[in-house]
């Protein structure tokens, strides 16, 4: 885009604080996360593919790739991961190089679908509208990924 986000600086509870701030842009604005309690929308990326969790009521939540011969991942259990080991992971995505043989553990928390990363290099990355910016925060713009380090 050719205006994809901004970054900010506010003044908030007495000091000032980072903001990444996603202007409409196409693709998005996305930030490394190692934790997320997931709605209904809400877009993930693992390994190279973008997802969207979908969570109809009555019926089984999944992921739907975003592109244009989505691929779909249904939720067989309220406990499982996702990534290349076909032993180990269900639904498993075993053609992407990009993820670990268990990348992501999705799971049930208090009545709220929740997405926790293995440690990997590549990691899960959540897309946001905005965000408060915390030193270290890896956030990714296109293709072009970002680190903010505040002194």
């Amino acid at each position: 885009s050719g205006q994809h986000a901004e970054i900010a600086r506010r003044y908030e509870d007495g000091g000032y604080a980072w903001h990444l701030i996603d202007l409409q842009s196409r693709n998005g604005s996305f930030v490394k996360v190692e934790f997320i309690r997931l709605r209904d929308g809400d877009e993930l990326i693992l390994g190279k593919s973008a997802f969207s969790f979908e969570d109809p009521r009555g019926s089984t939540p999944r992921f739907v790739e975003v592109g244009n011969q989505p691929r779909v991942l249904k939720f067989k259990s309220e406990d499982f991961w996702i990534g290349r080991d076909r032993k180990r992971c269900d639904p498993t995505l075993s053609d992407d190089p990009l993820l670990d043989q268990k990348h992501v553990r999705v799971h049930r928390s208090k009545e709220r679908w929740c997405v926790t990363a293995a440690p990997s290099k590549n990691g899960v990355w959540a897309r946001v509208d905005e965000v408060k910016l915390n030193n270290g925060t890896k956030f990714l713009l296109g293709e072009q990924r970002f680190q903010i380090l505040v002194p």
